[in-house]
């Protein structure tokens, strides 16, 4: 029997999030409060429960903190994820409040550096991400910025039952994903990060306007990209803009490691200075 201080309490009624499969909501554990990811639909595996297990070692200042997981019988739920609640909400909600239309281009600059730095630290470790986006960065007060759900698509396809469908193809993913949506690989979160430095840098904006979801396997097949920024009356160098484009390279190995994308942006004219300290 766990010690009471050691128990998990859910508050349902408190949602802060929800995805195709999970939901988020407060919860209370170890008294702290803590953000509790719930997987109602997914029948985990022993080794998907390993895996998820294993977040709990991920470097705390570049990735939200895994305190716990629990999978069946130990939750009604088929597997809950005890996290570090992050205050400020996703990048995803950020860009869409008043105030990121308003705030300066260096604090814009400053989200790419530490999701880079983050990146290249799972990189380090060939930890895939699989699901690169700005609704799994989190951010919290101080400017603190970390990486979630690192793997989680990964460990998806651990699950009873699992079906390619579960994952389609979004403005997010690389070509490769799209004949094979589980060709997961640091080269495809590469891709995915150059899509989100754009929607960082265009406030929100899409990364392929005019272009039917169902049309973009074929768009990037012909090997066309997103505009610069610049183009769409927003603040990107030319140098800056080269770098993203690299990351959209057809072919995944030409694409550059996140380690090489660092030291590219901090030779962008000093903008990106000391971006492994932050």
């Amino acid at each position: 029997m766990p010690e009471p201080e050691s128990q998990l309490y859910v508050f349902q009624s408190r949602q802060i999030g929800s995805s195709q499969f999970a939901e988020v909501v407060l919860g209370s554990y170890e008294n702290r409060t803590v953000a509790v990811k719930q997987l109602p639909t997914i029948t985990p595996t022993a080794e998907m429960l390993r895996q998820l297990n294993f977040l709990k070692s991920l470097d705390l200042s570049k990735c939200v903190q895994v305190f716990e997981v629990f999978g069946m019988p130990q939750c009604r739920g088929s597997v809950q994820i005890v996290m570090e609640n992050m205050a400020c909400g996703s990048v995803a909600q950020y860009l869409s409040t008043q105030e990121s239309q308003s705030d300066a281009v260096t604090l814009l600059h400053l989200l790419i550096q530490r999701v880079a730095a983050g990146m290249a630290y799972l990189e380090g470790y060939q930890i895939a991400h699989t699901d690169l986006k700005t609704s799994n960065v989190l951010l919290d007060f101080n400017g603190i910025v970390k990486i979630t759900d690192v793997g989680f698509r990964h460990m998806l396809t651990l699950a009873s039952g699992f079906n390619q469908e579960w994952f389609p193809f979004d403005e997010w993913s690389a070509p490769e994903l799209s004949h094979q949506p589980t060709a997961f690989s640091l080269k495809a979160d590469v891709w995915s990060f150059g899509i989100l430095c754009f929607v960082i840098l265009t406030r929100g904006g899409h990364p392929y306007p005019g272009i039917p979801l169902k049309a973009l396997p074929s768009y990037l097949a012909n090997q066309m990209v997103p505009p610069n920024p610049a183009e769409l009356g927003h603040q990107c160098s030319d140098f800056f803009y080269d770098l993203l484009v690299s990351c959209w390279r057809y072919n995944p190995q030409e694409r550059p490691s996140f380690r090489s994308i660092i030291n590219s942006l901090t030779m962008d004219n000093g903008k990106y200075e000391n971006i492994t300290s932050a």
